[in-house]
């Protein structure tokens, strides 16, 4: 493995996040709302971190209104700050990475974009330097077409808006 915190295995691109950064960017109480617009129509997610500790995080999950209000059983997990890390820590062969300004309902950040191709299959992850962890926008496509579209609406720590 090297000693670049960002790089977890050989063959793989550099992570837009080390594990002690997405720890520091996911106090207990940080929310985040995403949009998720596919075949199905457009739904509400929302994704809390509770009972942070140095390893780690009880995850919670649930469907939501747009408001971020959850409907329906909110359900958690343990994660890793490693494992998180984990899920951006895509193969250098079908992987490019660059640097890019998007526009999205939080504002305009600049973001780390990563493109991964495997087959038809084409998914674009956009990961903004603001707000570590886990991406403001990603869309999946196949053959040219885009099929699903989730974008971060909300990121909040206890009620208060992140910047």
């Amino acid at each position: 493995m090297s000693d670049d915190a960002h790089i977890l295995e050989s063959g793989k691109v550099p992570t837009p996040f080390s594990a002690a950064e997405i720890r520091q960017g996911c106090p207990a109480g940080r929310t985040v709302v995403v949009r998720v617009e596919d075949g199905d129509g457009v739904r509400h997610r929302l994704s809390r971190f509770a009972q942070v500790d140095n390893d780690g995080a009880l995850f919670e999950r649930a469907d939501c209104d747009a408001e971020g209000t959850a409907v329906g059983e909110v359900t958690g997990s343990r994660v890793s700050w490693r494992d998180l890390q984990g899920h951006a820590s895509f193969s250098s062969a079908s992987t490019t990475c660059d640097e890019s300004s998007l526009a999205f309902p939080l504002g305009v950040e600049d973001c780390l974009r990563y493109v991964v191709n495997e087959g038809a299959d084409e998914t674009t992850f956009w990961f903004s330097g603001q707000r570590p962890g886990m991406p403001v926008k990603v869309t999946f496509g196949r053959g040219g077409q885009v099929l699903s579209t989730t974008v971060m609406v909300s990121d909040r720590v206890d009620g208060t808006p992140r910047d």
